[in-house]
């Protein structure tokens, strides 16, 4: 099989003061000799620029060209709870989720004041009704019905059922006595009152004239009354209300005597009429260091950076905004093929050759 000889392969003819790379494409600048670096040649909008390390030519993008940068096609926040700033190159939290109004907590006995600076402590607490009682605290005295003094008192003893003749008590009753209601007959004779039995053996006496249970007569000891229900005797009230002795007022503990002894007031030593709040913040808030009532978001960030959509040949720089990539292009210098023998083809590879 036959090589391709280096007869086929064509020259690269270069410009003067330029000669071929090594892929034999591309016409590179003599950075050393040539007379007259203009005689690069750049697009519009750029300009020549040289690269140290090999000592070609290139062109550079004018950063001063409006060509350098390029519009935004689109710039756009992926979360809803972004919106984007005016200049489109970022985005800002929603305020609403940004920040959120601290809660104001007070300790038992307390509430938040109108402003929500400190707290006052609560009136169902500030004050309370005094303990009225009576000493000693025993059965002989009780407070009155309108708690204005202590008043004698015995507690209630039983009546004295009193029944009428032939009649026994029972309960709070008067039962005839069984040999005041049956006697023997006389030749089938009763005496006045009484009636023959069913039998015709002996007396009843008639219910008429007494009735097997009456109610009798409830008496009570001195100094008592016979209560409304009549079940016993209550010591006398009016009695009671002249044995009397004053009341004796007290507070609950931490509470105080107001100067009049009306009512009980809590110790300031105990719970002051005011003291500083708390203030706290939801999950996901920290307190702002500067304002107690303002709780800023602190699981996300204030601001993000936006996402930016460039046009075909730029791409966003540091600064989100789009810049024309790449920024540093080769010179273009076209490319010229010679033969030393033959005739210069190109196939459809689009590879010169010498044939």
């Amino acid at each position: 099989m036959e090589t391709e000889s280096d007869s086929s392969i064509p020259t690269l003819k270069c410009p003067p003061e330029t000669y071929p790379n090594e892929d034999n494409d591309l016409c590179l600048i003599n950075t050393l000799n040539i007379p007259n670096p203009k005689l690069v040649t750049c697009p519009p909008n750029y300009d020549i620029d040289t690269n140290p390390e090999s000592g070609e030519y290139r062109c550079k993008v004018n950063l001063n060209s409006s060509a350098a940068f390029a519009p935004l096609i689109s710039a756009e926040c992926d979360d809803n709870n972004y919106s984007l700033s005016s200049d489109k190159t970022m985005c800002n939290l929603d305020p609403s989720i940004a920040t959120a109004p601290s809660v104001h907590t007070c300790p038992f006995y307390y509430s938040p004041n109108s402003d929500n600076t400190s707290c006052n402590i609560s009136p169902q607490y500030q004050t309370t009704d005094v303990i009225k009682s009576c000493t000693p605290p025993n059965s002989k005295y009780i407070l009155n019905s309108t708690k204005s003094k202590c008043i004698g008192m015995k507690p209630p003893v039983p009546f004295t059922l009193v029944c009428p003749t032939n009649y026994s008590p029972s309960g709070d009753k008067c039962n005839i006595n069984p040999a005041y209601k049956t006697i023997p007959t006389t030749q089938n004779l009763c005496p006045q009152n009484y009636t023959l039995n069913a039998n015709k053996t002996s007396c009843v006496i008639k219910t008429t004239f007494a009735p097997d249970t009456v109610s009798g007569n409830k008496t009570c000891p001195t100094n008592y009354l016979l209560m409304s229900d009549k079940k016993a005797c209550e010591f006398d009230p009016a009695i009671a209300e002249k044995d009397s002795i004053p009341i004796t007022i007290s507070c609950p503990d931490n509470y105080s005597l107001n100067s009049n002894k009306t009512s009980c007031v809590i110790n300031s030593t105990y719970a002051p009429n005011n003291i500083p709040g708390n203030f706290k913040c939801k999950p996901g808030y920290t307190l702002d260091s500067s304002n107690n009532k303002k709780c800023n978001n602190s699981d996300i960030p204030l601001t993000q950076i936006s996402n930016v959509t460039c046009p075909d040949k730029y791409q966003p720089d540091e600064n989100n905004k789009c810049s024309i990539w790449p920024p540093i292009l080769p010179a273009r210098i076209p490319r010229e093929y010679v033969c030393d023998t033959g005739n210069l083809t190109k196939d459809p590879n689009g590879v010169y050759k010498c044939v």
